[in-house]
């Protein structure tokens, strides 16, 4: 990995609040952009709105983040205008501004975007959890839903998913017997998500290897995923010393 140090360059990091009034952290994402020889990457993790309903609220998260997500250094490339930059001061020409993010050649976002099952019960859900049905469970799946309706993640990918959903779980009780079982009864879904897009057309597990498999104890799986992608992403940076 040293080798790369004089290949990796423009490491930068944002942050967008996405909470109270587009005020409070508590809701939002945080980013980081580098280029590896002449690749853009940025990765980007986020937490959306709760609650089922909250469908709107979650598209309309993504869509602020993906906006106005701005890091503040120049990548050192050439821009095709030089008079139109992304931070809060004046465009010279609002029509050819463009987001940071959507200049990537790589763009990963993952997180707990809290997207839930719809149009299904409890025990329905955990039912065809029981006989692994996840073909039929992700067609109850409101991310699924708005990205094929063209309201969110717009040009994005996910990896198949073949694991049973992960949320939400009683507090050490891994396994079908483990999902909520007080008085909200939440409805089992896929919370934290990792979707991406690449500009290139090699296979995502060739140019992010990010780990889309079931495992036992499916209570730790969401996090631990998502925490070895920033783990790993992090060890790198550090490693690089930039």
């Amino acid at each position: 990995m040293k080798n790369l140090r004089p290949f990796v360059g423009d490491l930068d990091v944002a942050a967008v609040a996405c909470g109270l009034g587009r005020a409070i952290g508590n809701k939002g994402g945080v980013g980081l952009r580098l280029r590896v020889f002449d690749r853009l990457m940025c990765f980007t993790n986020c937490h959306f709105a709760a609650h089922l309903e909250a469908v709107n609220c979650r598209n309309a998260d993504f869509n602020h983040i993906f906006r106005t997500l701005t890091f503040s250094r120049s990548t050192g490339a050439p821009a095709a205008n030089p008079m139109v930059r992304r931070n809060n001061a004046t465009i010279a020409n609002p029509d050819e501004w463009r987001p940071d993010l959507s200049e990537a050649d790589l763009v990963v976002f993952s997180g707990d975007f809290s997207y839930r099952l719809f149009g299904i019960t409890y025990n329905e859900a955990r039912d065809l959890v029981s006989q692994r049905s996840f073909d039929w469970l992700q067609g109850k799946d409101q991310l699924k839903a708005e990205m094929k309706a063209g309201k969110v993640f717009q040009g994005m990918r996910e990896a198949i998913i073949t694991f049973p959903p992960t949320c939400k779980f009683d507090k050490g009780k891994p396994g079908l017997g483990g999902y909520d079982s007080g008085e909200k009864k939440r409805i089992p879904a896929w919370c934290n998500r990792v979707l991406y897009r690449n500009s290139q057309t090699a296979p995502v597990k060739e140019v992010i290897g990010l780990p889309r498999t079931s495992c036992d104890n499916t209570v730790r799986l969401d996090f631990l995923s998502i925490l070895s992608c920033c783990i790993s992403l992090s060890h790198f940076c550090l490693m690089l010393k930039i």
